[in-house]
């Protein structure tokens, strides 16, 4: 029932975005829409594909993609390290996304009870940046999409069976993509404990 529900909510969100993806982008970027339609362009192929949507997680695009993705179009690494164990402030935000997930899979048997932390976490990124041919939402998304799926192991990591559905729950997924003049930069995160 729950993956009906995401499958519905994937397909209402493509009819509404459909036309505003045509948009110019220009000199106002509108990040939120960006976001959403990545998500919904990763959670359609992988249920054209027979597999479950990814949750589009606000907790996860906010506090790892927005961070690694900054990281990035500063100059730093494709992929930061993510050492949420040793470092208090990101330890308190895996700890929200933690109970996040439990909330969505009904399922806390991944937090200790004592200190409230996730035993271990399944945590995979993908990548993208380049530059030109960004005029509309539809191009940039397509090009960050394309691109991930042209890599085997980009396009594994986004297409592959959840293996969260061993425990009848659903991963977590956060996105964020940022437009520096004529450069772009997208990360995508998927998260399951």
């Amino acid at each position: 029932m729950k993956n009906l529900i995401i499958t519905i909510g994937i397909l209402l969100s493509t009819l509404s975005n459909s036309v505003y993806a045509q948009t110019l982008i220009g000199k106002s970027f509108n990040k939120k829409f960006a976001d959403s339609l990545l998500i919904v362009k990763i959670n359609e192929k992988r249920v054209s594909l027979g597999f479950t949507p990814f949750y589009k997680s606000n907790n996860v695009s906010n506090y790892i993609s927005k961070r690694n993705c900054t990281i990035m179009a500063s100059g730093g690494p494709a992929h930061p390290e993510y050492k949420w164990e040793t470092d208090p402030e990101l330890k308190k935000k895996m700890v929200l996304i933690s109970k996040e997930y439990a909330k969505v899979n009904k399922n806390t048997n991944h937090i200790s009870p004592t200190t409230q932390e996730p035993y271990g976490v399944r945590f995979m990124e993908v990548a993208a940046y380049g530059e030109g041919d960004i005029t509309t939402y539809e191009s940039l998304i397509n090009r960050v999409i394309n691109g991930w799926y042209n890599s085997l192991g980009h396009r594994a990591l986004l297409l592959r069976e959840d293996y969260s559905l061993d425990f009848n729950e659903v991963s977590f997924l956060g996105v964020s993509i940022q437009v520096i003049g004529d450069r772009f930069f997208a990360t995508a995160n998927i998260i399951s404990f």
